[in-house]
């Protein structure tokens, strides 16, 4: 429920409020809320209907918050910036479970949703995502489509966003 309604349930709180909880519930050195989904006791299609309000939450809570936000990859600060970009990092939940094809769809589909978002932030989060989880995605071909189609529609300017959308392609993000 919190990240289908992320945009209005989380309006009230600060970026350092709403970065602090969210690690909290990705981050298994925090918690171990992460690993609630993947118990025996969650139903596959419960944890899916997560997996599917979770771009809500990058679209709603980041890409807002972060919108005006353009530092240099790996380099932005505050405790927001800090939980979009680690979130595939210190998630445990996918690492998991990565050889279930129904996770690794649910993953894609929110990497993939997260490139569209008009955020440089959520972006640069969703290539790290990618960068990481390339190899248990199951779907080379088409990530490679998906990350050639979102270089060829940034801004040409932006030669850095394109070299780490690069290095993502081939799983060469740190």
């Amino acid at each position: 429920m919190l990240f289908a309604n992320a945009g209005t349930d989380l309006s009230v709180y600060g970026d350092d409020q709403v970065g602090f909880g969210l690690d909290y519930l990705a981050n298994n050195s925090i918690s171990d809320v992460p690993f609630a989904a993947i118990d025996a006791s969650v139903p596959l299609d419960e944890a899916m209907r997560m997996m599917d309000a979770m771009p809500v939450l990058w679209r709603q809570c980041f890409g807002p918050r972060l919108a005006e936000m353009n530092k240099p990859i790996g380099s932005s600060s505050g405790q927001l910036a800090h939980i979009c970009y680690m979130w595939f990092d210190v998630w445990p939940t996918f690492w998991n479970v990565r050889s279930e094809p129904r996770w690794q769809q649910a993953v894609w589909h929110v990497l993939r949703e997260m490139l569209a978002v008009p955020c440089r932030e959520v972006q640069v989060a969703a290539l790290h995502g990618i960068g990481h989880q390339l190899r248990y995605l199951n779907r080379r071909e088409e990530i490679d489509r998906t990350v050639a189609a979102f270089i060829h529609s940034i801004d040409h300017n932006d030669k850095n966003l394109k070299n780490y959308a690069e290095a993502a392609r081939q799983g060469m993000v740190l």
